[in-house]
């Protein structure tokens, strides 16, 4: 079945064309998802529930590794030329 745009500038068509397009395209989004539920149920794909509070992620703790190995190492040559320049 065809149903094409109306040609018409009559609102009420037009708003019958997009909602019966808007019906339509909601029921092959939810056929589609029924469809992937289905997927991962029968291969034993299922989603990790997320906790309720906030946790570190892995990039977040490696860029504060990499920040804290950075100040480290600032620190250490720091140490090392105020040595140097004492014993001159």
């Amino acid at each position: 079945m065809e149903y094409t745009k109306p040609n018409s500038s009559d609102p009420v068509l037009i708003a019958a064309y997009e909602e019966e397009m808007r019906r339509r395209w909601n029921e092959r989004l939810v056929e589609w998802m029924k469809g992937q539920g289905e997927y991962e149920l029968e291969r034993g794909h299922h989603v990790k529930p997320l906790p309720s509070f906030m946790s570190y992620s892995y990039v977040s703790t490696e860029d504060a590794k990499i920040r804290y190995l950075c100040i480290f190492g600032l620190l250490v040559f720091i140490a090392s030329l105020i040595y140097v320049y004492k014993d001159m």
